[in-house]
Formats: structure tokens, C-alpha cells, sequence
């Protein structure tokens, strides 16, 4: 269960999250938060109960709207405490129109109760004098990631229930082989560490040495910090990490043996059964 975080993008479990932005409350001309209670005007508040975090207050927030459309899996962060992970199929909405701006029957029995949660949380934290920063991975396979992360990390603010080993982290089509598993991650890792496998695939020797700057240039990209400062990042066998099938699916495995952090450089080992 790791988490390697930057200001600009937090990586968990090998799925690379980028920074949106922080989730500022609207304030006032003094500065002060705006606070708001939109319970009274539902139409049937005198006959219907709050849920559990109707209460109130709440505050009002959003996002860019260029995030119209998005889906993929959000992480919500206090520096680099995890707070609450979620999926969307549109993560304009679920801020703007969700999250971000309660209406008066979501705070009722029969609403939307994590919408109060969240944004309750928001706004105490911001109170506290403290920030809360969101993080989106896009992806549309967001239901079965997001059950990974939320089996991994258990985060606070997702409630009570607790997932175990035996609940589902992906979909119950169990993935059993490596060539399954090639298929199921390969949307994610073909994006940028494609070239990679191409690039080993064309490899005669039995290991080859290439430092981590060797590997940008053949990926046409910044491999994310976290490559840099831990082994970890580099393991042929946790199921999380999707990149690792640049190497893999060319029949390779790493084999840095403490090369990575200080001589940045990565040694890839023909397997033994290829």
C-alpha cells in the first residue's frame, strides 16, 4: 500500500493521479467563508427527517469546466493525507453540481447523504486552516480501480463499510492469467510505456542497462518521481502497477538490485521462460 506524492500528482499503487486544484469555498469581501443552510427550502422539510450529515452547515466550491465529461477515479488530499476516494462518469458534475453545491432535498432521508459528508469535510477542514486538494485519474474502467484503491487504502471519509481481502478489487470476470492481466491493464499502460516494450522486444542480449533518462527518451516522456526514489515502482509482480507490462509483455524483468535510487539506472533481465 503505497502512495508517492508531488505537488503536481499523487501516485497509488502504480496509477498516476493528477492535481486538479484545491477546493476553495467561496468567501465573502472579509474573507470569510460563506456558509449556507438550504434545508428550509425544500418543500417537504416540516415532513421529512435530515440524513446523518444534513445538518449543515455547508459552503460552495467548484471546478473547472473544462473537466466536462471526464470520468475516471478522484482522490481527495489534506497535504499528504488521504482523505476519500470516489468514481464519476463526469467529474464536472459531481463537483459542481454534487459536492460542491447541496440542494435542499439532498439533505433529507432519501437524498444524497455523501454529497452533505463531503462537503461537511470540506468546509471543516478549511476552518481548521487546513486545504483540501483534488486529484483525478482518468480512466473508464473507474469502478474496479477505484475498488482496488478502496481495498488498499480504506480511506476515512468512505464511510464505515470495510473492504476485506475477499471483497471484489476488480471485476468478478477474475483475471487468472498473465494474458489476462495484459489485456485488463493494457488501456492504462499502453498510453506511455508502450514504446518501452517495442523498444526491448527488438533485444537480442540477455540483460540490458539503461539509465532512467534513456528510458524518457524512449517513452517520449517524464517517468514520475516516484521511479526515481523507489525500488518499488519497479516490481515485476504486484498486480497494481499496470506500467510494469512495458517491460514484461517484451519478456523482460527488472533486476536492479539497488541500481535505481543510486545510479539511476535499471537493469532488465531476460525471463528465464521466454
Amino acid at each position: 500500500m503505497t502512495i508517492f506524492h508531488d505537488r503536481n500528482s499523487v501516485e497509488m499503487e502504480g496509477y498516476q493521479f493528477r492535481f486538479v486544484q484545491e477546493l476553495n469555498p467561496e468567501r465573502d469581501s472579509t474573507g470569510q467563508i460563506k456558509q449556507f443552510m438550504p434545508q428550509s427550502d425544500y418543500a417537504q422539510s416540516s415532513t421529512s427527517k435530515l440524513n446523518p450529515h444534513g445538518k449543515g452547515p455547508f459552503c460552495r466550491f467548484s471546478i473547472s469546466s473544462k473537466w466536462i465529461g471526464h470520468s475516471g477515479v478522484y482522490a481527495l488530499f489534506s497535504d499528504e493525507k488521504l482523505l476519500y476516494i470516489g468514481e464519476c462518469i463526469d467529474l464536472y458534475k459531481r463537483y459542481y453540481m454534487g459536492y460542491g453545491n447541496i440542494s435542499p432535498r439532498n439533505c433529507f432521508q432519501g437524498g444524497q447523504p455523501t454529497n452533505c459528508k463531503i462537503n461537511t469535510m470540506v468546509l471543516r477542514q478549511y476552518l481548521n486552516g487546513e486545504k483540501v486538494s483534488l486529484y483525478f485519474y482518468e480512466t473508464g474502467d473507474y469502478k474496479s480501480i477505484e475498488n482496488i484503491l478502496l481495498l488498499n487504502f480504506n480511506p476515512p471519509y468512505n464511510g464505515t463499510k470495510k473492504l476485506t481481502a475477499s471483497t471484489p478489487a476488480i471485476p468478478q470476470q477474475a483475471i487468472k492469467t498473465e494474458e489476462q492481466q495484459t489485456n485488463y491493464f493494457k488501456p492504462t499502460y499502453t498510453r506511455k510505456y508502450a514504446p518501452l516494450t517495442e523498444y526491448l522486444s527488438k533485444i537480442t542480449a540477455n540483460k540490458i542497462i539503461l539509465t532512467l533518462s534513456e528510458i524518457e527518451k524512449i517513452i517520449g516522456d517524464k517517468l514520475p518521481p516516484s521511479a526515481y526514489k523507489h525500488e518499488v515502482w519497479w516490481a515485476n509482480n504486484d498486480e497494481t502497477h499496470p506500467h510494469r507490462f512495458g517491460w514484461i509483455n517484451a519478456g523482460f524483468e527488472v533486476t536492479s538490485g539497488g541500481q535505481i535510487k543510486t545510479a539511476h539506472q535499471v537493469v532488465f533481465k531476460k525471463m528465464s521462460n521466454m
